[in-house]
């Protein structure tokens, strides 16, 4: 059976089965704002592949707390309530 073939088969992750086995790897977009908030340009660009057909899309870092892990500017956060609504 070739490559190509078992990249189009479902998959299973755990208890969650994927549509096909090509997926989206982590990557550092720095496109949120100064204050760690989610923006309209993150959504579009994950949901564009998530509608793209990617079995599994992963996304950027986030830093959980203000004050040590924060790693480059307009990274996104989730150590608030406001970063979490975003």
């Amino acid at each position: 059976m070739s490559t190509k073939k078992h990249l189009f088969e479902k998959a299973a992750l755990g208890s969650t089965v994927l549509e096909n086995r090509v997926s989206v790897a982590p990557m550092t977009r720095t496109s949120a704002t100064p204050e760690g908030l989610a923006t309209d340009q993150m959504l579009s660009y994950y949901t564009s592949f998530a509608r793209g057909g990617f079995g599994l899309v992963i996304t950027e870092g986030i830093y959980p707390d203000k004050k040590y892990s924060q790693g480059y500017l307009n990274q996104p956060g989730m150590t608030d309530d406001e970063q979490e609504k975003a």
